[in-house]
């Protein structure tokens, strides 16, 4: 197995988390500009953008990815 430096900048702010689904295929990134967004692991190409009420502090996964939960700065706990 080797190793590819994926380089990723969607972000307008610092990136707060980043999380892999459970198969390792997608990646997704948090950050204060109050997006999630969502890419394929292994190439970096983004598919995917959700945007929350505020500034995104932590998200999580369901075990077959279906759903995104992610919880902002303003209290908010939202399921997408």
């Amino acid at each position: 197995m080797s190793i590819k430096l994926v380089a990723i900048s969607s972000h307008s702010s610092p990136v707060n988390v980043v999380k892999l689904n459970v198969d390792g295929d997608l990646l997704f990134s948090a950050s204060n500009d109050k997006n999630v967004v969502m890419y394929y692991a292994y190439s970096g190409e983004r598919i995917g953008n959700f945007v929350c009420s505020g500034a995104v502090r932590s998200i999580d996964l369901t075990r077959d990815s279906k759903y995104l939960l992610t919880t902002t700065l303003n209290g908010y706990i939202e399921l997408w």
